[in-house]
């Protein structure tokens, strides 16, 4: 019987159906009221099968034509459910944290920015807060914003250079060639992009006022017009990549935008990363250790000249170089980031190496925990070696990259010993690591709206003051209130982060040509 004409069938089409609906029609006598209902529920029962099927075929033919658009299920009991499940922050669903499948040989860097960005967090939050190992060696590291930010850098790096690189070592011309167009067109939809949506969520968070931009601006216009303007010039200006005001690390006078002022490292990034791109393309045909001696030079270069940023960038570059020098195997394979392959089998280390690369790993965390400029003396090392270290950085640079030289050394320390002994990548791939690093974008640019909003217009005000509770465990519930905040609109911030990188791909397929 077909679904479209559930009126026409004949009663003993009536009988062989009955039992597909549960109904027991077999010498049973109905009478015509009786009927009328069944046949309303077949009515409906049919007519719901045909709203799914409607349903599900606009949304595949949606999904068709639009492929950044999420898939849209028809809005049974179990899909609702569902829905409201998976509405919920991630860390709601610890099952949802695991790994689904084994992370690859480079997964912990997505680890690594991810606690970089929580790191930024906790110093921005509570860097004026006298814990006490904030002053100690190592445990410095913990809450030392200005260094994740060259961490970020070398990172940004490796990540940018490896898949080219891998082309570059297998000779793949044509791989190359797409891959730099690919990566060029589509890095400043990327980083600006999911700029834009945390912008627009920090002018939304002024127009109620719970933000304000940390004092520094006034933020706030009566006129919804005028603050729709003013926000949308700001934004043009600080789209500008050719803006002079863009110098590498963070100064008063350098490119920034007043609605969120973590933002300023978006148009570095950018240019660092043109610049990688360039590099890549211009020493494409050089041999390996001529190219790995090149990239020695302009490091060093770049010191000189006090482009440190650029520098950071060079030694993620190296970094990845060395990788797969090291672990050739991986060019058979040719991952790309940030998609994972499964981890390779390695050989065996010496407990000398072991020991050598642990050794570089800790002194890497020793300079990213650099006291402030106003001191040398860090714990139980006093101002040693801090007095002797900083008296070699040359006196001409800006103030900025003086305090910014050691960090860009430290992270290079840091990420050459995970990837030369493998065993320190443990704690950076399991499933909580990896979620983390998912988040690091979306902490990272919503973490100061949001520290304004609760700790600074409330819980200091409201609730730690009101209830005269000290700077010591008084600050306990505010910080658990402040993650849980953080986390899940972090979570949220990534699925909108994972549109704009699919709508990137997308523009990407309807404008490029395909050469064969």
């Amino acid at each position: 019987m077909a679904e479209s004409e559930p009126f026409l069938q004949t009663k003993a089409e009536d009988d062989d159906q009955g039992q597909d609906y549960g109904i027991p029609l077999h010498d049973t006598h109905i009478d015509d009221s009786a009927l009328a209902s069944i046949e309303a529920a077949v009515f409906r029962h049919d007519t719901r099968r045909a709203s799914l099927t409607t349903w599900r075929g606009i949304s595949e033919r949606v999904q068709s034509k639009v492929r950044w658009l999420p898939s849209i299920e028809p809005p049974t009991a179990t899909n609702i459910r569902q829905t409201l499940i998976e509405a919920l922050p991630r860390y709601f669903r610890p099952r949802s944290l695991g790994n689904t499948s084994p992370p690859g040989p480079t997964a912990y860097l997505d680890a690594l920015r991810g606690y970089a960005a929580w790191n930024v967090f906790l110093a921005h939050g509570y860097k004026d807060y006298h814990f006490w190992y904030k002053h100690q060696p190592i445990l410095s590291a913990l809450m030392a914003g200005e260094a994740m930010v060259a961490l970020f850098f070398v990172i940004s790096g490796y990540v940018l250079s490896y898949r080219l690189l891998v082309y570059t070592h297998n000779r793949s011309g044509d791989k190359l060639l797409s891959g730099l167009a690919s990566s060029t067109f589509r890095r400043g939809m990327r980083l600006y992009g999911s700029t834009t949506v945390a912008l627009f969520a920090a002018m939304i968070m002024v127009r109620l006022q719970l933000y304000d931009g940390g004092g520094k601006y006034p933020l706030h216009i009566d006129s919804l017009w005028s603050q729709l303007v003013d926000w949308t010039l700001t934004l043009f200006f600080f789209l500008n990549p050719f803006a002079t005001e863009i110098h590498g690390y963070y100064t008063a006078e350098g490119l920034q935008n007043k609605y969120l002022g973590p933002m300023w490292t978006i148009p570095v990034e950018l240019r660092g990363s043109m610049i990688i791109f360039i590099y890549i393309a211009a020493t494409c045909r050089l041999r390996v250790y001529a190219r790995v001696a090149l990239t020695c030079v302009f490091i060093v270069t770049c010191y000189v000249w006090g482009a440190l940023y650029v520098a950071d960038f060079f030694m993620g570059l190296l970094l990845a170089e060395l990788a797969l020098l090291r672990r050739p195997e991986r060019l058979q394979t040719a991952p790309s980031l940030p998609e994972h392959t499964t981890v390779q089998v390695r050989p065996r280390q010496s407990i000398a190496s072991k020991c050598i690369w642990t050794a570089v790993f800790v002194v890497g965390l020793f300079l990213l925990g650099e006291p402030d400029a106003k001191t040398n003396a860090l714990g139980i090392f006093g101002d040693w070696p801090w007095a002797i270290l900083r008296s070699w950085i040359p006196s001409y640079l800006h103030w900025a990259d003086k305090l910014s030289w050691y960090l860009g050394i430290g992270s290079f320390l840091l990420i050459l010993g995970l990837e030369m002994y493998p065993t320190l990548q443990a704690p950076l791939r399991c499933g909580w690591s990896q979620y983390v690093g998912d988040l690091s974008f979306g902490i990272y640019a919503l973490h100061v709206p949001l520290l304004v909003a609760i700790i600074g217009h409330w819980y200091e005000v409201d609730v730690r003051l009101a209830y005269g509770w000290d700077k010591g465990w008084g600050i306990l519930p505010g910080a658990i209130i402040m993650h849980l905040a953080v986390f899940a609109c972090a979570d949220y911030f990534h699925r909108v982060d994972r549109r704009v990188v699919a709508l990137g791909r997308w523009i990407q397929v309807k404008c490029f040509e395909r050469w064969d």
